[in-house]
C-alpha cells in the first residue's frame, strides 16, 4: 500500500496490477540491517510476474522487476523487524517515481 508506512504483521505481499504496456521496478533497501534483523524474504512458490534479483549484501538491496504489463504482479513476503526504503520506478524511469520508508515492528 503506497501510503502505509508502519507494518506489524509477519506476512505481507508485494502486488501491483499493471496496465498493458507498463513496467514497474521495485527496489527494497534495508536501512537497519544487522546479522540478526533487517532482512526480508520472499516466499517460494508465490511469485507471479516478478523477475527477482539476488539480495545484494554490499548495499542491502534487492530488485523486483515486472515481467509483463497487463498482468498482476504478486509475491508473498516476510520482513524482519527493521526499517526499509522502497523505491518505485515506473516505465523505465532512472529516478524513483515514488519512494517511502517503512518500519516493521511486530
Amino acid at each position: 500500500m503506497k501510503g502505509k508506512t508502519d507494518y506489524d504483521s509477519v506476512d505481507n505481499s508485494l502486488q501491483a496490477k499493471l496496465p498493458v504496456g507498463k513496467k514497474l521496478k521495485i527496489v527494497i533497501t534495508g536501512l537497519s540491517v544487522t546479522s540478526q534483523t533487517g532482512i526480508w524474504y520472499w516466499l517460494v512458490g508465490t511469485s507471479n510476474n516478478w523477475a527477482i534479483t539476488k539480495f545484494d549484501f554490499s548495499s542491502n538491496t534487492q530488485i523486483f522487476q515486472s515481467i509483463d504489463g497487463g498482468l498482476t504482479c504478486a509475491l508473498g513476503m516476510r520482513f524482519d523487524q527493521g526499517t526499509f526504503r522502497i523505491d518505485y520506478y515506473e516505465n523505465d524511469a532512472v529516478s524513483p517515481t515514488h519512494s517511502k520508508t517503512i518500519v516493521v515492528d511486530y
